[in-house]
């Protein structure tokens, strides 16, 4: 994986400066869905509610990192990433029906390396206009650095909780019945997965060399995020992680479909060009 990011960030280095080489940094901020397909739907829709995500929750989800790229021509060009970005996706379960009625909260967070390789269009020629609309498309490629899924009961049982973390440690505990037990779990993400990458935006140039750009994009993960065969290995039995611990004992039977990772964004980029823009 890292001799392929070394190849990767290389590419851009490799193409002639002359043809409008530049470096520089991008920070974004937005919406993102964990599970776009069957989100645990139960036998009784009210038993499991989504948590809509954040919007545009800084803490909760951002993409930020470094941007390589070249131009081809006046007005198309490669642009290259290595991001690291951090999501966040939270669900809850009706347990108790009783005024008021009583949540079970479920928490997933997972952080990735990214590459993204994408080719870009400005819409107006780049040497006769101050504002440039441009559009992009292109391939992503995400590696799961780390996880944490757990699940946290409410507020009337503050000492019960339950967790996976990166290492494949699985923990329960109820402190207030001295109940405890740890066992391990398979990993429930995959670690590499791939997708597409858009965007559209403004660039805004701020001198001969720098220039500043606004652009709302959209990542989707093709590449299946859940490892569905995963299984949740405790003290005296063995049992399917998703089926158990995430659609619940009175979930249904049959086999749970791919889900997919859908981020959208609102961000800001820097490029330092190394030829001025207007030399050619």
């Amino acid at each position: 994986m890292i001799k392929l990011y070394v190849i990767l960030f290389l590419f851009p280095l490799a193409c002639n400066a002359q043809e409008g080489f530049y470096l520089g940094v991008n920070a974004n901020n937005g919406l993102y869905w964990l599970y776009n397909k069957y989100d645990f739907s139960l036998n009784d829709s009210t038993d499991l509610k989504t948590v809509p995500p954040d919007a545009f929750k800084f803490s909760n989800h951002f993409v930020a990192g470094l941007n390589f790229g070249f131009g081809i021509s006046e007005r198309f060009g490669v642009d290259t990433r290595i991001n690291y970005s951090q999501f966040q996706q939270n669900y809850r379960r009706i347990i108790g029906m009783s005024n008021p009625i009583t949540f079970m909260n479920f928490i997933t967070k997972l952080n990735y390396t990214e590459f993204q390789l994408t080719g870009t269009y400005c819409i107006t020629n780049p040497y006769e206009h101050s504002i440039i609309p441009y559009f992009k498309a292109g391939i992503n490629f995400s590696y799961l650095l780390k996880y944490i899924d757990k699940e946290v009961y409410p507020t009337t049982y503050p000492d019960i909780s339950e967790n996976v973390n990166s290492n494949g440690k699985y923990y329960s505990n109820w402190t207030g019945s001295n109940y405890y037990y740890e066992g391990t779990c398979d990993f429930i993400y995959n670690r590499f997965v791939w997708g597409t990458d858009f965007g559209f935006g403004l660039n805004i140039p701020a001198s001969d060399h720098f220039q500043i750009g606004i652009e709302l994009i959209a990542k989707y993960d093709i590449r299946n995020t859940d490892n569905l065969n995963a299984n949740a290995h405790l003290p005296d039995t063995t049992i399917k992680y998703w089926h158990v611990h995430k659609e619940g004992y009175d979930g249904p039977s049959t086999e749970r479909p791919l889900s997919h990772n859908i981020y959208t964004g609102l961000g800001i980029t820097v490029n330092y060009f190394f030829r001025s823009r207007y030399d050619y």
